[in-house]
């Protein structure tokens, strides 16, 4: 009986063990939830900065964490179904690519931690109280508009020495968003001697409309609002700018490769690099309301020279030596 007895007990450990070591295996692996307003958004291969970074702070994506990729259309109600999208997956932060995905993760999930890895201003946008303590469940990196915005201006000055009046060429779905940076754009104007005067890109249909209006008003150049519409439609709106011989200047290396002159913002690999270590740091406990939101510090410009070439413009000596990118 003794013996039965110690036979049923070493059965019941080893069946215990197995039970055991099954429930380790199955233990769920935190989720990253990734959110893209378009997939133009993800060019430049800023996802593989991401989970470079991630991998070199143990985050290896299947192995100690799950990472979900979402991409909207650009639209309000296409990203917002993207992020209701990572909620039903469980996931236990968002990182998001730019303003419109923070705000649909905000929507979608009150209380979820989101980095932003590129937002604008984040205490403006209501986002966060302070840098040093945003107070909420939104933290990353904020990129402050108005320093970039007088830059690219200049860029254009340099360009074309008779510059009297920039297009801003912004989309209605994000007017309410952009009005303070617009605000922005037209005060650094006035103080430059440059008139400025927004105009809408509503999407292919409006484009005919926009191209007459641009030509009626005699504009020198155009600005190129960082919204979900006019990433989508960089290329159209690039081809746009050339058939008018208007030098076109937006955000970032990706407008550049779609046609236009010039492109001038933060390097988009480093700030989602540095969003992996504030997934790091909220997937071991510190909550984002803790985590200071930071500003680029690097910064890249960038130039289509095949597009200079069909303006009929020489970019200046003073802007290609700070040229990270030429497009040729």
């Amino acid at each position: 009986m003794a013996a039965r007895r110690m036979l049923l007990i070493a059965c019941g450990v080893v069946c215990l063990g197995v039970q055991f070591g099954h429930a380790q295996e199955q233990k769920r692996l935190p989720r990253v939830g990734v959110l893209f307003a378009n997939p133009a958004a993800a060019s430049r291969n800023v996802f593989t900065a991401f989970t470079e970074a991630m991998r070199e702070l143990g985050l290896v994506d299947g192995k100690t964490v799950n990472i979900i990729v979402r991409y909207g259309d650009g639209s309000v109600d296409q990203v917002h179904a993207q992020a209701m999208e990572l909620v039903r997956e469980k996931v236990d932060v968002f990182v998001t690519s730019s303003g419109r995905p923070t705000e649909a993760a905000k929507r979608a999930a009150p209380d979820t931690p989101i980095v932003c890895a590129e937002c604008g201003d984040l205490i403006t946008s209501g986002f966060a109280k302070s840098l040093a303590r945003p107070g909420g469940n939104i933290t990353g990196m904020s990129i402050m508009s108005h320093e970039l915005n007088q830059k690219r201006i200049q860029f254009l000055m340099e360009i074309v020495p008779k510059l009297r009046r920039v297009a801003i060429l912004s989309s209605p779905e994000i007017a309410k968003t952009n009005a303070m940076q617009v605000t922005e754009i037209e005060q650094i104007g006035g103080k430059l001697g440059i008139q400025t005067r927004t105009f809408m890109n509503a999407g292919p249909g409006s484009f005919d409309e926009l191209r007459s209006q641009l030509r009626s008003w005699r504009a020198d150049g155009v600005l190129l609002m960082a919204t979900p519409a006019n990433s989508l439609h960089a290329k159209a709106l690039s081809d746009l700018a050339v058939g008018l011989k208007l030098p076109l200047v937006g955000a970032g290396v990706s407008i550049v490769e779609a046609g236009a002159l010039i492109g001038y913002a933060p390097y988009r690999g480093a700030n989602f690099r540095r969003a992996a270590y504030y997934v790091d740091r909220i997937l071991k406990g510190t909550k984002p309301a803790d985590l200071p939101i930071e500003q680029p510090m690097r910064f890249e410009l960038a130039v289509n020279m095949k597009t200079a070439k069909a303006l009929g413009i020489k970019i200046p000596e003073t802007i290609l030596v700070w040229t990270n990118t030429v497009i040729k």
